[in-house]
């Protein structure tokens, strides 16, 4: 599997106060776009509730995911109140056409156990 480690410096959160009537924008609720040194590196569509996630793709160093309503709080938290976070993204197949993808968003170090 190729991997790919971003730092994230920056991140946009917009609402959708009145979605489309198709496509996806009529099922998403919220976006974050997460930035590393200037350069959008994801972005992260929280569907509206009840709605089922489809879209999942790395493409040009972006992913693009779709999540559930649920996971928007964490997330949020996160990038508000944790330093040092960086995106991690796995594939497998090539760069250009990858095909099993896995992410995280991670706090980049590690805790000392009390």
């Amino acid at each position: 599997m190729s991997n790919h480690k971003y730092n994230i410096d920056k991140y946009d959160y917009s609402l959708e106060l009145q979605p489309t009537d198709e496509g996806v924008r009529s099922r998403t609720f919220a976006n974050i776009s997460l930035f590393s040194e200037g350069k959008n590196v994801a972005d992260l569509n929280f569907l509206n509730p009840g709605e089922k996630t489809e879209r999942k793709y790395f493409s040009g160093h972006q992913l693009n995911i779709d999540l559930i309503y649920e996971k928007l709080h964490h997330v949020l938290d996160m990038l508000r109140n944790e330093d040092g976070l960086r995106l991690l993204v796995w594939h497998s197949g090539s760069h250009e056409e990858p095909t099993h993808i896995e992410a995280r968003l991670d706090r980049g170090e590690l805790d000392t156990v009390a």
